[in-house]
């Protein structure tokens, strides 16, 4: 469980870089935009990596017993997540309402993961996915006002298709990703 911790508060402190825009500015002006973003990346992979190899060994320790509708109801959700996360770096036309989507898919899935499952080191992994997601979507406050793109039908119709297609398969690739089946429990 140490592993998946770590793993979880490292990539939970290089997420919240961005929430603090005087951190960022500091850290971009003293290294340069690229390597600033390929330290990023770097990092960000790094400490995923350490999260999921420490989710695998982490036990399987009962936390609590899940509700029945929660399951539905992540079942049921999915479909909009994958959109919102499809819809990252795209001008769909999305985000007149909602400003951040993969931000916002991020949190849904991991609220809804958390209520689905009820394991200790399910609730760790998906809690802080949800917490992170909603600090990062708070941030947005007192963060400065992105320019807004010019939005595209087309794109629109790209990311509700790519999203319902990435879906699908990992609708049938969880049993086989993650040992559980979304339909039949």
């Amino acid at each position: 469980m140490t592993l998946l911790i770590f793993g979880l508060v490292v990539f939970s402190l290089i997420h919240l870089v961005p929430a603090v825009p005087p951190l960022r500015s500091t850290l971009r002006a003293k290294m340069g935009e690229k390597p600033y973003r390929g330290a990023f990346s770097l990092l960000s992979i790094a400490s995923l990596a350490l999260v999921v190899w420490g989710f695998i060994i982490a036990p399987n320790d009962s936390l609590r017993e899940p509700a029945t509708w929660a399951r539905h109801l992540t079942l049921a959700v999915m479909p909009l997540v994958f959109i919102l996360l499809a819809s990252n770096g795209t001008k769909t036309p999305l985000k007149r309402f909602i400003p951040h989507p993969m931000t916002t898919g991020v949190m849904l899935w991991g609220g809804l993961h958390y209520l689905a499952n009820g394991e200790v080191r399910s609730a760790w992994l998906f809690g802080t996915f949800f917490l992170l997601s909603l600090l990062q979507l708070a941030s947005r406050f007192w963060r400065p006002d992105e320019p807004k793109p010019e939005y595209s039908q087309r794109a629109l119709f790209t990311t509700v298709i790519a999203g319902l297609v990435l879906y699908v398969v990992f609708l049938f690739a969880h049993p086989y990703l993650f040992g559980v089946s979304p339909l039949y429990g």
